[in-house]
């Protein structure tokens, strides 16, 4: 074997060996429209210990309607289960929504690209 393919070859091993659990993550960009009494701390408190859930921040000030209502821009990296990324989208944006203080869930973008289904945003 020539050396320079031999060191291409140790190249390919050893960067298939760097995808490991972290690059799995998908990142996602969701606005949450929050219930009158939800607190915006407590709201990404309870996100962060979600299955599955690595990191929550916001992305932007979260915006205060006039009838009380909080508009709460953030952005999830998750570990997504088998199966299809819509699919886990939709599992994540049903338990934010069930555990959290949550009237809506958009799902914006994920991977810093928009994230649509037959034209449409998950929105539940």
């Amino acid at each position: 074997m020539n050396r320079e393919i031999l060191k291409n070859h140790i190249k390919e091993i050893l960067l298939e060996k760097k995808g490991g659990p972290t690059s799995r993550l998908t990142d996602c960009r969701m606005k949450l429209f929050l219930d009158r009494d939800a607190s915006v701390t407590d709201t990404m408190t309870i996100i962060r210990v979600l299955q599955g859930v690595a990191v929550v921040g916001q992305t932007d000030h979260s915006i205060r309607s006039k009838l009380g209502r909080t508009v709460l821009p953030i952005s999830v990296k998750f570990l997504p289960g088998q199966g299809d990324l819509a699919l886990n989208l939709s599992k994540l944006a049903r338990a934010i929504k069930k555990a959290a203080k949550v009237r809506v869930v958009k799902v914006l973008t994920v991977d810093d690209s928009p994230f649509l289904i037959k034209g449409r945003q998950i929105i539940v």
